[in-house]
């Protein structure tokens, strides 16, 4: 089994950040990595928080360390810290406005796990603000891709099955006010919904396994909620944060969690265990 744990920093510094942050992120990595997660992918971090929780983890024995930056001019961007050995590492990266420097939108890498083959992970961040631009982002992943891996991270994307009718037309009133484009699921749902889909929704999946979850009237699951909002005085509960499994990576989810207990961003980390379908991980 292999478990991964997942997790949008939202700019946390290393230099300028509140006091107690960094205890709070300490006390995270050590207490999910005393629980069996194994790799650590973080959204919107910088090299030198990473570097803070790789030597956090030292005892723990988790000497890998690989971050991109989403620009040259960003200190921020995606990095990962794993027991295991990391290979074939790749940076995507497209324009998000034209005429603009490409942004790093995800770093790929193979999971080295002794005794099995390589697990190919994806850590994602894709625009916060465009559905258009996120589809691009996508695209441009699954063309250079080989759809057989594991994509995890924060998409700021919707599925539109999370939410009641009243939640989506809330949350559209809101994007309306904004001047944003109407939501959409179009992104999630090339990923996850239909035959044709590569992906599966390791949260949907556990939901699907157990039927004693109640639904939350506004998501998924009062359990599965990864981001908040306040919108025309009713909070909504969305869904931002996945771990989405290819069918042809061998891999089943096993268990997944968000911890809400933890408030060093806006979003809350989630963690996911995952199984090979031939029991050898």
């Amino acid at each position: 089994m292999v478990t991964v744990a997942s997790y949008n920093l939202n700019r946390l510094s290393f230099y300028n950040c509140q006091e107690g942050q960094l205890d709070q992120l300490r006390d995270l990595v050590v207490s999910e990595a005393s629980k069996g997660v194994g790799l650590f992918c973080f959204q919107l971090a910088s090299e030198a928080v990473l570097a803070e929780v790789q030597c956090t983890l030292t005892g723990a024995q988790f000497p890998h360390r690989i971050f991109a930056s989403h620009d040259a001019f960003d200190a921020f961007g995606l990095g990962v810290v794993s027991r295991y050995p990391l290979g074939s590492i790749r940076t995507h990266a497209i324009p998000v406005e034209q005429g603009k420097e490409d942004k790093v939108f995800a770093l790929a890498f193979d999971l080295r796990v002794p005794g099995e083959r390589p697990i190919r992970f994806t850590n994602l961040w894709l625009n916060n603000t465009s559905e258009e631009a996120r589809w691009a982002q996508v695209g441009g992943l699954l063309d250079a891709e080989a759809e057989e891996g594991v994509l995890v991270g924060d998409f700021n994307a919707l599925r539109k099955a999370d939410y009641t009718k009243g939640g989506w037309e809330a949350l559209n009133a809101f994007a309306e006010s904004r001047g944003w484009e109407p939501r959409s699921d179009r992104v999630m749902g090339a990923l996850t919904s239909g035959p044709e889909a590569p992906f599966e929704d390791a949260c949907t999946r556990i939901l699907d396994e157990n039927p004693e979850i109640d639904p939350n009237t506004t998501s998924t699951s009062s359990d599965f909620y990864t981001y908040s909002m306040e919108v025309g005085g009713r909070v909504l509960k969305l869904r931002l944060d996945y771990v989405l499994v290819s069918g042809a990576s061998g891999l089943s989810p096993e268990f997944y969690r968000v911890r809400h207990d933890v408030s060093l961003s806006n979003h809350f980390p989630i963690v996911c265990s995952l199984r090979s379908s031939k029991g050898s991980l």
